[in-house]
Order: C-alpha cells, then sequence, then structure tokens
C-alpha cells in the first residue's frame, strides 16, 4: 500500500478541518427549511472546492449526522409532552 504524501495529508486536514467547521456551526440547528437550505448550500460549496470523494462522502455523513440529530432532538421533545 502507497504511503500519502505530504501533499494528500495536507487536503485530507483541510478536509477535515473545514467540516468540523461546518458541523459546529449547524450543530444546533433549528428544523427550518432556510437553515437546511443555508447546510446544504455550505455543504455544496464545500465540495466543489475539494472535488474528492472523501469530500463528498465526508459532507454526506455530516448531513446525516445533523438530520439524526434534529430527529432525535424532536423525538425527546415530543417525550416530554407526552
Amino acid at each position: 500500500m502507497k504511503k500519502p504524501d505530504h501533499e494528500e495529508i495536507a487536503v485530507e486536514s483541510k478536509i477535515f478541518n473545514r467540516l468540523w467547521a461546518i458541523l459546529k456551526k449547524y450543530y444546533h440547528i433549528n428544523d427550518q427549511e432556510d437553515e437546511w437550505q443555508a447546510v446544504i448550500d455550505e455543504l455544496v460549496a464545500f465540495y466543489n472546492e475539494f472535488e474528492a470523494p472523501l469530500a463528498r462522502s465526508m459532507a454526506m455523513a455530516v448531513l446525516d449526522h445533523l438530520e439524526g440529530i434534529v430527529k432525535n432532538r424532536n423525538n425527546e421533545w415530543s417525550d416530554e409532552d407526552e
């Protein structure tokens, strides 16, 4: 197996750092269409910046994670109403 070179490591580091910043920014997202559109727009811009398979996979993972956070939060709130 080939070891990654310094350029590959630098790009992957940028991918992880940028995605971490996006995740932190939207972690407490409200379940509103305009906020979801902002997340999608930012993730698309992120992917277009790198155009790498890792960037696409990670962007989709962040979107899935945020959706899960909102679903869990909504379930907790509905349980409190009962």
